[in-house]
């Protein structure tokens, strides 16, 4: 609910037409302030997909790249791989592998980034 923490959420009730507070945890359409900093990816070492991704997958070369163009194609965009200097965007939700040396960065499609906004405080 309304906590005026880092990330306050509303549910839309399409049958009053009026925002309700909500828990920010739920699996909803939302619309949620919260900081420029909140983190919108969780890590997992050593997880990857097999075959050569620069031939499969388009990338970036920093990880504050591809995380931003992440969230502005979150319609197709589901995780980051980095296997050494390159950041991959999987488009689609395949399976991870154990993959030694690449680390996911998988966008936390519970918190329905699609309807999501970010404000400055």
């Amino acid at each position: 609910m309304a906590d005026g923490g880092l990330k306050d959420c509303v549910k839309i009730n399409t049958e009053a037409q009026f925002l309700n507070d909500a828990n920010c945890n739920e699996k909803r359409s939302f619309i949620c302030k919260c900081s420029e900093d909140t983190e919108w990816f969780e890590e997992t070492a050593d997880r990857g997909l097999p075959g050569d991704l620069s031939t499969l997958l388009p990338s970036e070369t920093d990880l504050s790249s591809a995380k931003a163009t992440c969230l502005r194609q979150k319609t197709w965009c589901f995780t980051i791989l980095r296997n050494g200097t390159q950041f991959y965007l999987v488009t689609s939700s395949a399976a991870l592998q154990s993959s030694s040396g690449v680390t996911a960065y998988k966008a936390n499609s519970e918190k329905q980034l699609s309807f999501i906004t970010t404000d400055s405080y």
